[in-house]
């Protein structure tokens, strides 16, 4: 009895060592860390004048904004979607798992397949160059310019090794 006494005894003066030793030491500020600290805010501060890119840099970076400016009018948004299609019937008997597994086709109909990607017009008269993988599958397409305008489009064609294709909107839409 005496020897667990002695250990709660032993257990509670080191917790008390150690909250004691704590409290000393958040209180007291120590050389060191004052010098940390100094060192710590003069390497934040710049010693050297900020280091200017060549002028060629410079005007490269330039070029690339005024091109940017000329030909974001161009740039076009595309909304890709596909109407949905009900749920063919099958020839073959169903089997409890297909039945299992099956999605409901009423929810097929309710949400239309989407798609989103972008392209560029390429002719006053409203010809737009796009990748293929944005048009391929789809049945529907919304093309918003860059002034914020909307306008249908159709698919002239595509090429899905090149994954490039070409779509159209009225260029007397484009006009207004």
């Amino acid at each position: 009895m005496s020897r667990t006494r002695d250990l709660i005894k032993f257990t509670w003066l080191i917790a008390l060592a150690t909250l004691v030793t704590v409290t000393v030491l958040s209180v007291v500020d120590l050389p060191s860390t004052r010098v940390q600290a100094q060192q710590a805010a003069a390497s934040l501060q710049p010693s050297d004048p900020p280091v200017t890119p060549p002028q060629p840099v410079v005007d490269l970076g330039n070029a690339f904004a005024e091109v940017a400016a000329v030909v974001k009018p161009a740039i076009v948004y595309i909304v890709a979607e596909q109407r949905a299609q009900e749920e063919q019937t099958q020839d073959t008997p169903e089997t409890p798992f297909d039945q299992f597994f099956r999605f409901d086709p009423r929810e097929q109909q309710r949400r239309p397949e989407r798609g989103t990607g972008t392209g560029f017009i390429i002719s006053p008269d409203g010809y737009i160059l796009t990748n293929n993988h944005v048009v391929e599958g789809f049945d529907r397409f919304d093309v918003t310019l860059e002034n914020g305008r909307q306008h249908k489009a159709t698919v002239v064609g595509g090429d899905a090794l090149t994954d490039v294709a070409v779509i159209k909107i009225n260029e007397t839409e484009m006009s207004r």
